[in-house]
């Protein structure tokens, strides 16, 4: 029995911007990476921390690339979009250390996954959206 993403990469989540754009959906291509490793246990250890590792150091750049180009551009919600960005690394981190102790370690990882797509999804619907039209609107 697989497990699914329950937010996947959509048309819908397109800022326009396309660097942003394909950073994202690697994200989410990371993510179910992710998700089919440890389906039913058949991802090995090493395979499920080289995707964590992977979503957590992907995550920091993109998230480093998108705040120098908000700082460039003087974007007037930079302070709260970078707040975002910090919760998520910090609730990123607290479900690594679930999943190190974790027994069931395709659920936790599963968990992971889940947790980061669905973040990525309404950040880059609702935050981003703000940052990609500011941008459009001001050159």
């Amino acid at each position: 029995m697989g497990r699914a993403l329950s937010v996947t990469w959509s048309d819908d989540l397109l800022t326009g911007n396309f660097e942003i754009d394909n950073q994202h959906k690697t994200f989410f291509v990371k993510a179910l990476r992710l998700v089919v490793a440890c389906d039913l246990g058949q991802g090995s250890e090493a395979e499920i921390q080289r995707a964590l590792a992977f979503m957590r150091e992907y995550a920091e750049q993109h998230f480093s690339e998108e705040e120098r180009v908000m700082d460039a551009a003087g974007f007037p919600y930079a302070t709260t979009h970078k707040e975002a960005h910090r919760a998520f690394l910090a609730e990123l981190a607290m479900n690594e250390r679930a999943y190190a102790t974790a027994t069931d370690k395709a659920s936790a990882a599963f968990a992971i996954a889940e947790m980061a797509a669905a973040w990525l999804a309404h950040h880059i619907k609702i935050i981003d959206g703000l940052l990609v039209q500011f941008l459009r609107d001001h050159g």
